[in-house]
């Protein structure tokens, strides 16, 4: 292989990674990977870009921010947009940083220093010194609008006090959850389910940690009047349609009924984010009218308006100044009442800024100095091996309490056998311990001051530790595995919980607590065995009485009716999430015909790939494969896809036209798309081909795709096109 092509393959390699990493940490709050780890990935790919820049794209990590936008919000440009920062986590590269910006300017600048709020970023907006709308970051260009949300941030102000402020007024910032606040929410969880374990119902989790909950509270769907809105056009529809006075009357009622529903889940969801406690930390003021000549001048003058601008704020007059605040700060930092992983340095005068302008990405005057994760040191008490429900084998390191980041740590993953036989672990050994991403506890090195000679070697079994299979490990991957998926106990009581979640089957009243009573009693042996529990054999069980027995009864039999999609993701295929089963249930139309499937037509299914397609194709070719989707077909469980069934068809605008949908969009998302093309006729194509016959193109739409469309002379619109198409204009 020529250098070109390794540099092509680990471009994409890496662009797959952060794309992933992305989505994971904006849109789910979940940190895959600590931040040093994503940012030495982007570190690597913009220096491969910078080396091989036929290989740049506009579409590139580096060249655009992270998107935290949400379906269900409506969504809103930024007038002007709000980009990320380059960070460090080295004084060298900061000190470079300095240099550049004093060649620049032929002058030595003074810097605003202030510390990274780890929350959600937001933009305010005042006008006439009232709030008026609130937006997230979203992709930098455009964000999802917040406002009745943001009300319930606990410090901000709803009116300007004083005067002087200009007629509109643009704010940026955090919100986050202040540490006390999350230790007091997780500490009601706690008591919240020591009741709902005495009613042997499922547990509430705690809260991960005080970012994911700030995101994750400011996008809850507390505005209930766009659903009411829905409903009532939905319904008005309906009842237009009939012709029975008596079914007019029944729809009048379940209008009515479905309004009570989202009234009450919206008022429900509105106390709940009051409850939150969330606050906000203002940085920085959008030069708009009268404002100061400087960062730090504006901010000042934000303070005196009643506005809670950050707490620590610093102009100093040179980077050695610059240093000695990180120092203080640093050593602070635990201290602090809000989490915060590191500081902002800023150019301060305005005309400075200007002057050094913005990249597409980030600003070149702004640089995030990250702080070195913190690393504690404690006694390690054992190590267990915890088995997966897709098999995967687990070290997991008991430790000695200790207080790291915000939370006290009891125990640390240590990934797999490799990272086991590098870490080189005996036993009574001291160990260094880090939070990745200050989320994940994970354990970096051994005190080699503490261990004492006579400490055998811990090492990584030869067999799984719950049945006693011979374990295996799949070339170029890192996990080993338990082949006996059949019959070891933590597989199928892992894909029996799987199955019944929230995101499968949905089938209430099945926690980890039930399925294990349930397995134990041998009333569970694969998760269709669910289908044959009759009430009267539960009471007795765990803590079922008659009445939990009858609902759990009836939620199984309820999650029958459950689209295919989900019931394919419930299936347990290693890799398969949501979405993945959602295009492969669109694509194919049936388990049948997936199952049948070449791998040269699953790998073609878009963002399936390789290593998934074959997944699913192994899955489909094992022993037991048959034999379960003939039980799944006898017990009347959903195995075709039907996008029309869940779809009202409202016009035949589009009756006869393949379409595809492609790309990113402002005003809807691809399934929002999807589901008007066939409320109004249409049928959704998911690739390009001589029967597709329009193409709805948003951003970022893949070029061979695009090429492919115009070789072929298939008709492409944009969304406000299409939505002229359909009569939304």
């Amino acid at each position: 292989m020529g250098e070109m092509e390794s540099a092509r393959q680990r471009v994409e390699e890496l662009r797959g990674l952060l794309e992933e990493y992305n989505k994971a940490y904006y849109r789910e709050g979940v940190s895959l990977v600590s931040d040093r780890e994503f940012d030495l990935l982007m570190q690597e790919l913009t220096q491969l870009e910078r080396l091989h820049p036929e290989l740049l794209t506009e579409d590139s990590p580096t060249q655009r921010v992270g998107d935290d936008s949400s379906d269900g919000f409506r969504k809103v440009p930024h007038r002007v947009p709000m980009l990320s920062l380059d960070n460090t986590y080295s004084l060298e590269e900061l000190q470079d940083f300095d240099r550049r910006v004093r060649e620049a300017l032929d002058h030595t600048p003074r810097y605003s220093v202030e510390l990274k709020y780890d929350g959600l970023s937001i933009a305010l907006i005042y006008r006439e010194g009232r709030l008026v709308q609130a937006i997230t970051r979203g992709n930098g260009s455009m964000g999802d609008d917040v406002t009745e949300n943001a009300r319930c941030i606990l410090n901000l102000p709803q009116e300007l006090k004083g005067e002087g402020y200009p007629a509109t007024l643009e704010m940026r910032g955090e919100v986050f959850v202040p540490r006390a606040t999350f230790t007091r929410l997780n500490e009601e969880r706690e008591r919240a389910n020591e009741g709902l374990r005495a009613a042997g119902k499922k547990e509430l989790e705690p809260y991960a940690n005080a970012r994911n909950l700030a995101s994750g509270s400011l996008k809850l769907r507390t505005d209930y009047r766009a659903e009411v809105v829905a409903i009532r056009e939905k319904y008005a529809q309906k009842i237009a349609r009939e012709g029975d006075e008596k079914k007019r009357t029944s729809l009048a009622r379940q209008e009515e009924n479905a309004v009570k529903r989202a009234v009450a889940k919206g008022e429900a969801a509105h106390e709940s984010l009051k409850n939150r406690g969330l606050e906000c930390a203002l940085y920085y003021v959008v030069q708009e009218g009268d404002v100061a000549g400087s960062h730090v001048g504006s901010l000042e003058e934000a303070r005196a308006w009643g506005l809670p601008v950050v707490e620590r704020l610093r102009l100093c007059q040179d980077i050695d100044e610059v240093f000695a605040t990180i120092e203080e700060w640093g050593s602070e930092r635990n201290d602090f009442p809000f989490d915060t992983d590191g500081i902002v340095v800023k150019v301060n005068a305005y005309a400075d800024q200007a002057a050094l302008g913005l990249t597409s990405k980030s600003p070149r005057w702004a640089i995030a100095y990250k702080f070195p994760t913190e690393r504690v040191t404690t006694p390690l008490l054992g190590v267990e091996f915890q088995v997966g429900r897709t098999g995967a084998v687990t070290p997991v390191a008991n430790l000695e309490a200790v207080h790291l980041g915000g939370s006290t740590v009891r125990r640390a993953t240590l990934h797999n056998a490799d990272e086991m036989e590098r870490l080189d672990l005996r036993e009574h050994d001291w160990v260094e311990v880090e939070k990745g991403g200050e989320v994940i506890p994970k354990i970096v090195g051994v005190s080699m001051d503490h261990r004492r000679e006579a400490g055998s070697r811990i090492l990584y079994p030869s067999h799984c530790p719950a049945c006693g299979a011979k374990l295996e490990r799949n070339e170029g991957e890192a996990r080993h595995y338990c082949p006996n998926s059949m019959s070891c106990p933590p597989q199928i009581t892992g894909a029996i919980e799987h199955f019944a979640s929230k995101k499968a089957m949905n089938i209430m009243g099945l926690g980890e607590e039930t399925v294990q009573a349930l397995y134990e009693a041998g009333l569970l042996r694969e998760v269709l065995d669910l289908y044959d529990l009759r009430a009267e054999q539960l009471p007795g069980i765990g803590r079922f009485g008659q009445d939990s027995a009858n609902k759990l009864v009836q939620a199984i039999e309820k999650s029958k009716q459950q689209p295919f999609e989900r019931l394919l993701f419930a299936l347990g295929i290693r890799h398969i999430g949501t979405t993945t089963a959602t295009k492969l249930a669109r694509t194919f139309g049936s388990l049948r015909t997936i199952a049948s499937a070449s791998l040269e037509e699953l790998i073609a299914v878009p963002d399936v790939g390789e290593i998934v397609g074959q997944e699913v194709y192994s899955y489909f070719r094992s022993e037991k494969s048959e034999a379960l989707m003939n039980r799944i077909e006898a017990l009347g469980l959903r195995t075709t896809a039907d996008e029309k069934e869940a779809v009202e068809v409202v016009s035949e605008v589009l009756a006869g036209e393949k379409v595809v949908v492609s790309g990113k969009f402002d005003a809807y998302s691809r399934d929002e798309l999807k589901a008007l093309v066939a409320a109004h006729g249409g049928t959704i194509a998911s690739s390009v081909s001589s029967k597709t016959s329009l193409i709805v193109a948003g951003r970022d739409m893949g070029a061979s795709k695009l090429k492919k469309a115009q070789e072929l002379g298939i008709r492409i619109v944009n969304e406000e096109e299409f939505g002229k198409m359909i009569g939304r204009e």
